[in-house]
């Protein structure tokens, strides 16, 4: 048997599906299970024991290789964890394959042959004042988390494949899972030996996030949190911010009164997922970082501003949200056109003793 998987194109929606990749695993243990997913994002589960191969590649340019290895042998089934109209075409016209599954969204209900209603007051928690069409929703009640949306498509494949089997006993136990590898370990081993010799607690802070700057908690804040909690500790300062972040580093650097080890610069997915591994404490935005942390089981303080909290929130015991939630919250705009006060009037000492109350809790029940 051969499952094809369409993988989230963002690299926390793919850390999150990755209880649903397990549950295809458990359930079909000798089907050759091929993820597919965008380069920027196939690194994160490079490796991930649940499947047998991952091949990355933009659905829409496929190199003539890839394309060719897709319609060489049909597939049993595709499961597309992507929402696109482009990316349901895509499983129709460039797999061979008789079942199609995924959400009855974007317009392409007819390109399924297994399609899961969608209801978006499922999956989206209403905005008492909507400033945003995407908010505008009806019903209420308590929102599905991204780890339940994905699993739903695993579940529905798995059924459409003609085994019966549910996930709706997911809780906050059930683990994200990440690859691990040797090599991996070494190099983080040999980055450390050169930035942190005396394998300081690491508080880690991650100042970026995707889809835009609304998601951002001030820099300036974020560094006094994360000092704060390091100073406490006796810790060092750790910036996950990316190569492409330099810009964020030196801002974060320039309000830093202690050394700031800007480590995310050297690092793959791969190797932020080894260094959110090793640290004692961890402040971010909602984020993939975020996700990824949550995965390696870091203890976490997620801020949250404009995104649906309830919705994307860290899979994780081991991790708290801290928001302020004004009544346009959640509005989910890349940028606040008014005074972007669901960020701003997070009070810095409230998110550092967050953390700090969260390493207090995780020591006393054992789990630090």
């Amino acid at each position: 048997m051969r499952v094809l998987v369409k993988l989230p194109n963002w690299v926390g929606d793919s850390v999150m599906a990755t209880p649903a990749l397990d549950f295809l695993r458990e359930q079909l243990p000798q089907a050759e299970i091929i993820g597919i997913a965008r380069s920027a994002v196939g690194g994160v589960l490079q490796g991930h024991p649940s499947l047998n191969e991952i091949i990355t590649a933009d659905e829409r340019w496929l190199p003539p290789a890839i394309a060719t290895q897709l319609l060489e042998k049909p597939f049993d089934a595709v499961a597309l964890m992507t929402n696109s109209l482009g990316s349901a075409w895509f499983a129709l016209r460039r797999v061979r394959s008789r079942i199609r599954v995924g959400y009855a969204r974007g317009g392409r209900r007819l390109l399924l042959t297994h399609a899961i209603p969608f209801h978006r007051p499922d999956w989206q928690t209403p905005a008492p004042l909507p400033i945003s069409a995407r908010s505008r929703v009806n019903g209420i009640g308590h929102p599905g988390h991204m780890v339940q949306y994905y699993s739903h498509i695993a579940e529905a494949a798995v059924k459409a494949l003609g085994i019966d089997a549910e996930t709706d006993r997911l809780t906050l136990d059930t683990p994200l899972t990440l690859p691990r590898s040797a090599e991996v370990k070494t190099a983080m081993d040999q980055l450390l030996q050169e930035h942190n010799p005396g394998r300081l607690p690491m508080v880690a802070i991650n100042p970026g996030a995707a889809y835009g700057g609304a998601k951002r908690w001030p820099l300036k804040s974020l560094v006094a949190a994360g000092e704060h909690c390091a100073a406490a500790l006796g810790g060092v300062l750790v910036s996950t911010a990316s190569p492409f972040e330099t810009a964020l580093n030196d801002e974060l650097a320039s309000y830093a009164r202690t050394n700031l080890l800007r480590l995310g610069e050297h690092l793959d997915l791969p190797m932020l997922i080894e260094l959110m591994r090793r640290s004692t404490l961890f402040f971010t935005n909602d984020s993939g970082a975020m996700h990824i942390a949550a995965a390696a089981q870091t203890p976490t303080v997620a801020i949250f501003g404009p995104t649906d909290w309830n919705v994307t929130y860290p899979w994780s015991r081991r991790a708290v949200v801290v928001r302020q939630s004004p009544p346009c919250a959640p509005c989910l705009l890349r940028e606040c056109p008014i005074d972007h006060i669901c960020m701003t009037e997070i009070d810095t000492h409230r998110v550092a003793s967050a953390g700090l109350d969260l390493l207090n809790e995780l020591k006393a029940a054992g789990g630090v």
